[in-house]
């Protein structure tokens, strides 16, 4: 039996989502006696302290309050305080780490999260250590310190210029692997007329249609926008998808029972084939998280960035300069933005054809055709 782990940690969605799509691709393949698992390291080698750290800082700290990343971004990228912090832990936890890793004896380990790419570092030096070991970078554009490695056998990377940098940083280029973003396979999938998976959805035909997403957290300002839009009565159909924000979508739903006007409106919590809610709309709106941009943009829906992060800067000026999607702060130009567009539907025709013309996919399938002729050809590596 060959053994592939992916590990991650349930950080936001954009460490676990890659590793979910990578998982996906392998299982629908169904190669004999081959297993993949995605691996929640906080229940692996029980890093409940420092998972606290990590989510309590993105949800309750990054994701309300942009600003604070960007006074952090310049540790990302030299790693220094970060690489402290998890060698801090690691007393602790490598050796928890090391005899997880010996238990499930793997053949291939992907991280997809610094902490865990840092601790396969020091594994790789032990003797007798044989998996291959690969870094994935979920940022697209970017490659900060933490995700650097040159000791790991391969890293991961979604664009030419993450390579640069990587390059820059003294990563041999034979170590550095570039594919398309991974989303999960689903959202390459040929879709029924949009028509008819409105139906699905039980939401009207014939109406532009808006998804509001603000990832799996459901952190954002989706309650601020959706006031100003039913303020003015705009005839467009909002579909708000709230993740696991419980309060969030109870609040909204409140909105809902006492509005009357012409906006139509569905509101769900998380959602399992958020394939189906895109290509039923016409446009995506949300933050910049690099997940939910390709998501949206494989299945050829355009975006609107409300806000984004440090770390997401590069994504934002790649949507712009590509003319796939708008970047709007305020609640004044969004509701001005939804007026032009449902008067002049063109405008986002002209936006479809572009997305058209990048020819973009998921990198799923060429990331397992990789993992496989490893497994084939073990001795390659």
């Amino acid at each position: 039996m060959k053994i592939i782990k992916i590990l991650t940690v349930d950080v936001g969605g954009g460490h676990k989502a890659p590793a979910q799509a990578i998982k996906q691709q392998l299982d629908r393949l169904d190669i004999r006696d081959t297993e993949t698992e995605v691996v929640d390291m906080r229940e692996a080698i029980h890093t409940k302290l420092l998972y606290s750290i990590y989510k309590g800082f993105w949800v309750h700290i990054a994701l309300k309050y942009p600003p604070l990343i960007k006074a952090l971004y310049g540790t990302a990228d030299n790693a220094v305080l970060v690489r402290i912090i998890d060698f801090i832990f690691g007393v602790v936890l490598i050796p928890r780490f090391r005899k997880y890793i010996h238990s499930v004896n793997p053949d291939i380990i992907i991280s997809t999260y610094f902490t865990f790419t840092h601790y396969l570092e020091i594994l790789k030096r032990e003797r007798g250590f044989r998996p291959l070991t690969i870094s994935l970078n979920p940022e697209p554009f970017e490659s900060l310190a933490i995700w650097v490695t040159k000791k790991l056998h391969y890293s991961f990377v979604f664009s030419q210029r993450a390579k640069a940098q990587m390059l820059a940083k003294g990563v041999p280029e034979r170590k550095i692997k570039v594919f398309n973003f991974p989303v999960k396979p689903e959202f390459s999938k040929q879709q029924k007329p949009v028509d008819d998976v409105r139906a699905d959805l039980k939401i009207k035909k014939n109406i532009l249609t808006i998804l509001f997403n603000f990832g799996a957290e459901g952190v954002g300002p989706t309650k601020k926008y959706l006031k100003a839009i039913l303020k003015n009565g705009l005839p467009v159909q909002i579909i708000l998808i709230c993740g696991r924000n419980r309060e969030l979508k109870k609040n909204l739903e409140n909105l809902k029972r006492n509005y009357s006007g012409s906006t139509e409106l569905l509101i769900t919590g998380f959602v399992d084939n958020m394939e189906d809610y895109i290509y039923a709309s016409d446009l995506v709106i949300g933050k910049a998280g690099p997940n939910s941009v390709f998501e949206a943009l494989v299945i050829g829906r355009p975006v609107v960035i409300t806000s984004f992060m440090e770390n997401e800067r590069s994504t934002v000026q790649w949507i712009i300069q590509n003319r796939i999607g708008w970047h709007i702060r305020s609640v004044s130009n969004l509701v001005k933005f939804i007026e032009r567009i449902e008067a002049s539907p063109v405008l986002l025709l002209k936006y479809y054809e572009n997305i058209k013309r990048l020819h973009l996919k998921s990198g799923t399938e060429e990331i397992a055709e990789f993992l496989i002729n490893f497994l084939k050809s073990p001795a390659d590596k």
